[in-house]
């Protein structure tokens, strides 16, 4: 009996490993005053799984745990109501996994929450033609320097609603 030997047929196979982390993008304005709810979208170069670690930091150091909805596979969104923060610079802290449950670096972005009144270009219309300004109820220094067109604001955790009408300001407490 005669043995042959037939053609050997290799088969192989390559296994490749996703042992990369996914890359987040925040979106989110870097201010805000604390009567506004802010959208928040967190973006990735992955598919991500429905693991999520997305807390603020406030400025006097309490953490605030939230939940974002998955919006499709590489987008997180929530929106954040930032009433009960204190004035000062909250830090948005973000960490992923992707659908293999790599997990992502710790983002992070800040926000300062306050009340921010720059420069407002215009004539202001008061009663008293005088440098003091008083608000009802509450207690707020603004200088008013002698230029005409600039009122400009000493404290910036202060309520000040600027309300155009006729290129006058009137400011309301």
């Amino acid at each position: 009996m005669k043995v042959g030997y037939g053609r050997l047929m290799s088969s192989y196979f390559t296994l490749e490993f996703d042992s990369t982390s996914p890359h987040l993008t925040i979106t989110m304005p870097t201010r805000t005053i604390p009567q506004n709810v802010v959208e928040i979208e967190i973006k990735s170069n992955e598919i991500l799984a429905t693991y999520q670690d997305i807390y603020i930091i406030d400025a006097v150091g309490i953490r605030h745990d939230y939940i974002f909805n998955k919006l499709d596979d590489y987008t997180y969104y929530g929106l954040v109501d930032f009433q009960t923060f204190p004035l000062g610079i909250a830090t948005l802290y973000v960490r992923l996994k992707d659908e293999v449950f790599n997990e992502s670096e710790l983002y992070s972005k800040n926000i300062n929450v306050g009340y921010i009144v720059e420069q407002i270009e215009c004539f202001i219309s008061m009663k008293e033609r005088n440098s003091n300004v008083s608000m009802v109820e509450r207690e707020s220094n603004v200088n008013i320097f002698e230029r005409k067109n600039s009122i400009q604001v000493i404290e910036r955790n202060k309520n000040i609603q600027a309300i155009e009408r006729n290129k006058y300001i009137k400011v309301v407490g």
